[in-house]
Order: structure tokens, then sequence, then C-alpha cells
């Protein structure tokens, strides 16, 4: 299996390729990843998508840090998913999963997760461009 990324973008080819512009940069990601990104900063203004990547936030309490990490797995999988593919993330349906699986979880033992999830991203759904 090769792990190396490309010399450029395969999405845009407008970009010299590293894991910050494959999930975070690249103009095909970055409304799906914008969506992350924003519920990091609402809890850790001084994130960064490199410290995203390598869960490096600062967070008060362990509930938000679950909620986080859970997040951060889930948007950053669906993009690298929609990328192996050399398909454009579509972010509507990004959200729209992530707030039926959000549902699911309220019904299990990390209800509190889901929960804080909601309230750091506020609603789900398709976007207005």
């Amino acid at each position: 299996m090769n792990n190396k990324l490309p010399d450029k973008c395969k999405l845009c080819a407008e970009s010299k390729s590293d894991i910050t512009h494959e999930l975070f940069l690249c103009k095909h990601v970055k409304k799906s990843a914008d969506v992350l990104v924003d519920a990091i900063k609402s809890v850790d203004p001084d994130a960064t998508e490199s410290s995203i990547v390598k869960l490096g936030w600062n967070t008060s309490d362990s509930l938000t840090d679950q909620s986080m990490v859970f997040l951060t797995g889930y948007i950053l999988d669906q993009i690298w998913s929609y990328r192996k593919r050399n398909i454009r993330p579509d972010a509507d349906r990004i959200q729209s999963e992530l707030a039926a699986d959000l549902l699911i979880l309220r019904s299990s033992k990390f209800r509190n997760v889901a929960v804080q999830c909601e309230t750091v991203l506020g609603p789900l759904g398709p976007t207005q461009t």
C-alpha cells in the first residue's frame, strides 16, 4: 500500500499536496472541512488545521474533548473517503449523514457526546451558497 501523497492535489491540481491541503484547504473540500474547523474553533479559538489533524486543541473538559475527537474522526474520514475515489466531497451530504448518526448516538450510552456535538455544531443540514 502506497501512503505517499501525490505531488499535486488530484482534485484541484493547483497546489502542492500535503495533508493540510488534502483535508482542509483544497477548494473542493473547504466547505466540508470548515464545518469541523468552525466547531473546533468554537471551543479553542487558537486551533489550526495542523493542530486539528493532530487532535491538538485545548478544551476545558473531557466531554468536549470526546465530542471533538468524534467530530474530527467523522468529518475527516468522510472527506478522505471521497478523496480516495477522486470525488469532490459533498458538504451537504456529509452534514446530513452526520446529523443522522448523531441521532443514533443520542440513543446510546454516548448521548452526552452527541448532545455536545450538536451544541457545538448548531443546526446541520443543507447549506445555502
